[in-house]
């Protein structure tokens, strides 16, 4: 048998091979894993940002699909840039984790 690999058809017109735009410029939305990469965050914080709306998305899940697919904008991303560049938006990064509180010592337990 010859084994050759099947060459790609091109792209129908308007569309464009890999989630690229046409003429290979940068693709029209960005998954939150592209956004974490150039925010050099995790892709959970690009979630985390999205479910609490500082940073806007498109859900481009499939109708019998449950689980969200997130798109983002460039737009929306150099909006979100500007509004923390400005310290508009709480982003969550520089919260407290809940624990325990500074400045108060732990409860002891004297046994002698």
């Amino acid at each position: 048998m010859d084994w050759k690999l099947k060459s790609e058809s091109p792209p129908a017109a308007g569309k464009s091979p890999a989630g690229r735009a046409p003429h290979g410029g940068p693709p029209p939305a960005l998954s939150p894993r592209d956004v974490g990469q150039q925010l050099r965050v995790s892709k959970d914080t690009v979630l985390d940002w999205i479910r609490s709306g500082a940073l806007q998305a498109i859900d481009v899940r499939r109708p019998c699909s449950s689980r969200a697919r997130y798109r983002i904008t460039w737009d929306a991303l150099e909006s979100f840039k500007r509004a923390r560049q400005n310290g508009r938006e709480d982003t969550g990064a520089n919260c407290e984790s809940p624990g325990r509180r500074k400045g108060r010592p732990a409860p002891m337990t004297e046994y002698f």
